[in-house]
């Protein structure tokens, strides 16, 4: 399935209320949120149309979303529907918070529909008379459950160093794993050994920074690279120690 424009003119943005008119009397999609904890799946929405507004009951349809595609907000394969009442805008209306007002919806074991971390989910609302909106923002179902960083170390002629973490857990060396809760902030600080140089990150993290900012929302394992500057392969007959000199002369 493709994207849907209303007004050909791109997405379209959510009016409080929607009060407004035009193709399918503009009808609001869905707010959406996707997570996964125990083993479940929770879908949360809410649809921003007062009962004046659109008639009702609406139509939510799910689906996964074209994640390949320029612009997410187009349904790949259908899941499955459900239906918002007015008393659902209601509890919405008075609370318009996430979780608060949302409506909530468990949809077992996502294996069975399909989806796994990562995947993105997109939702229609439609209303009692055929009105479809455009597709929700797509958003990447995470597992809000504990997840786990390893880190491991490589050395390049006999380059080595540390790497530690702030909150405190990994110390590598001999610590080298640690699991934390849903979206913590974990900085990752290398210290190389005397006579060695860190070189970069690999893996599920990249770049040359000493001090690299990672937050966790899924399970991430980072490898640090340490070159030893005693190994005779640097500039100068490669001896100055110039890193950007013993590049450029194995290319």
């Amino acid at each position: 399935m493709g994207g849907i424009d209303l007004g050909d003119d791109g997405p379209d943005v959510i009016d409080p209320l929607d009060p407004d008119d035009g193709p399918n009397q503009f009808q609001n999609a869905p707010y959406l949120e996707a997570q996964i904890q125990g083993g479940q799946l929770t879908v949360s929405y809410a649809v921003d149309s007062s009962t004046s507004n659109a008639a009702y009951d609406l139509t939510v349809e799910f689906f996964k979303a074209d994640a390949d595609a320029f612009d997410p907000r187009q349904g790949e394969v259908f899941l499955l529907d459900d239906t918002y009442t007015g008393n659902d805008f209601l509890n919405f209306f008075t609370d318009p918070t996430f979780p608060g007002g949302y409506k909530h919806l468990n949809l077992g074991d996502p294996s069975q529909l399909g989806l796994e971390e990562g995947d993105l989910i997109t939702a229609t609302a439609t209303d009692a008379e055929g009105n479809t909106s455009e597709f929700s923002l797509a958003v990447p179902v995470y597992d809000v459950g504990p997840h786990q960083l390893t880190v491991s170390k490589v050395g390049v002629f006999g380059g080595d160093g540390t790497v530690t973490s702030t909150p405190s857990g990994i110390d590598c060396g001999a610590d080298c794993e640690e699991i934390w809760d849903f979206g913590t902030t974990v900085t990752l600080t290398v210290v190389p050994d005397p006579g060695s140089t860190f070189l970069g990150w690999s893996g599920d993290c990249a770049g040359e920074a000493a001090e690299l900012i990672v937050d966790m929302f899924v399970d991430l394992a980072c490898e640090a690279a340490f070159l030893g500057q005693d190994s005779g392969l640097l500039s100068d007959g490669f001896e100055s120690g110039d890193l950007t000199a013993w590049s450029s002369s194995t290319q």
